[in-house]
């Protein structure tokens, strides 16, 4: 399904994840977190080279056999969290702060306060979506990807 990915491309990418019941994960040096169950979107970038969208998102699905890097990687290694879909669009610029942002404003995300976003100004790149269904939060944010003049890459994965 990432095949619409070109290897080595570099772009932006949103993920929806799904916790499947509340927990609580030990984020690197940012500490204990509590997730409650629901839909979250994390919003990153992959600028290219080894690092491109196909390689960075690969990663972030494969549940286990990584070195936890990113605060993503804690989320995502937990049993009952997993990637259901993502909006990604190559660009040779990055975008993930503009859109964190927009899914702060527009979408009324929950932002989980300085995670994902070390090396910006970003209050977050993961934001919980209480008041949303899936297939409407994966819809809104392929059309925040348009408005920015992006070309959306929608993908449903499980």
């Amino acid at each position: 399904m990432l095949e619409e990915l070109k290897p080595l491309d570099g772009g932006t990418y949103t993920l929806i994840i799904m916790v499947s019941r509340d927990i609580s994960i030990r984020v690197g040096c940012m500490g204990l977190i509590h997730f409650k169950a629901g839909l979250y979107t994390y919003t990153g970038s992959a600028l290219g080279g080894k690092f491109g969208l196909y390689n960075r998102i690969s990663r972030h699905l494969r549940k286990y056999g990584k070195r936890l890097k990113w605060h993503i990687d804690y989320l995502l290694s937990a049993d009952v969290v997993y990637v259901k879909s993502l909006c990604a669009s190559h660009s040779a610029f990055r975008f993930e702060c503009s859109i964190a942002t927009a899914l702060l404003s527009m979408l009324n995300g929950v932002p989980i306060i300085g995670f994902g976003c070390s090396d910006c100004r970003c209050l977050s790149h993961l934001h919980y979506f209480r008041f949303i269904d899936h297939d409407e939060l994966l819809d809104s944010i392929c059309k925040l990807y348009i408005d920015l003049g992006l070309n959306p890459i929608k993908m449903l994965l499980s």
